[in-house]
């Protein structure tokens, strides 16, 4: 939240529009961007979208439950061990219906993270009144999916190009 808060101070210094910012968070890193809308550490006016990769723990009090339980003490450092408490960091009871589009993506061959936590987001978004759009891109998993999108012709890169031209 802070380099967000950061960088729209700073804008006219590094040439680019800070009333056009999108985030942009893969994995648990799509939870932290979100929540930090949700939770007010970045107001929801200063950012124009947000794109969620390979979402996980977006409800953590229940998500974690559906990852490989290989995965899912790697939350405990930064929700804290007593998951009944967890329920504070959840996306959907903070959704008011004036987020900022979402892009979600998620890869169909994703082991790790189960695609249905991207499905469950998209549809709480879009209960909520959001603006939102999904991509499962074929044979992409949750760390491939990023390794494709350098190359030219990934639709998955070209999705989040134009989403973010759009913004």
């Amino acid at each position: 939240p802070y380099t967000t808060l950061f960088r729209s101070n700073h804008a006219s210094a590094a040439g680019y529009d800070p009333k056009r910012i999108v985030l942009v968070g893969h994995s648990a890193g799509a939870q932290l961007a979100l929540y930090a809308i949700v939770n007010g550490a970045i107001p929801r006016a200063a950012v124009r979208g947000v794109v969620a990769l390979g979402s996980v723990g977006i409800n953590p009090s229940t998500d974690v439950a559906d990852l490989d339980p290989n995965y899912q003490s790697i939350y405990d450092p930064a929700f804290g061990s007593d998951r009944s408490a967890w329920w504070r960091f959840d996306i959907q009871p903070r959704l008011r219906g004036d987020e900022p589009p979402v892009l979600v993506i998620h890869g169909r061959d994703d082991r790790m993270a189960p695609e249905a936590i991207s499905a469950q987001l998209y549809a709480q978004l879009k209960a909520a009144g959001d603006r939102a759009d999904r991509r499962q891109p074929a044979s992409r998993d949750h760390w491939n999916m990023l390794d494709h999108m350098s190359d030219p012709d990934d639709s998955t890169m070209q999705s989040v190009e134009a989403f973010i031209l759009k913004a």
